[in-house]
């Protein structure tokens, strides 16, 4: 479920998705529950985040490819992009968009 699919805006991925087995991510994810730890937030987020996940992937692309991460419009789960691509519109379901931190 975890993961990251980075679409640009005529909708065509920019890069291959990064899965949650994907282990780039590992550093950015400790450097970001660093910071919820910092800003007391634990009890808030309910949620540690772990190498994979979409706010680590997406943070480590924006540090590593730079290029690529100015071209994004769209970043969906790999479930998500699935769906779209079947015709569903770019949407996530409450409890996944919650569960990456990046609920609006």
């Amino acid at each position: 479920m975890h993961g990251l699919t980075a679409l640009d805006s005529q909708g065509k991925p920019v890069m291959p998705a990064m899965i949650w087995q994907d282990q780039r991510s590992g550093k950015e994810g400790k450097e970001i529950l660093e910071l919820v730890r910092r800003k007391g937030l634990e009890r808030e987020l309910m949620n540690r985040p772990v190498v994979g996940m979409m706010i680590c992937s997406l943070l480590w692309v924006k540090r590593n490819r730079p290029r690529l991460y100015q071209d994004m419009a769209h970043v969906l789960l790999p479930k998500d992009y699935i769906r779209y691509r079947l015709g569903g519109g770019f949407d996530t379901d409450e409890t996944d968009a919650g569960e990456v931190w990046l609920f609006p």
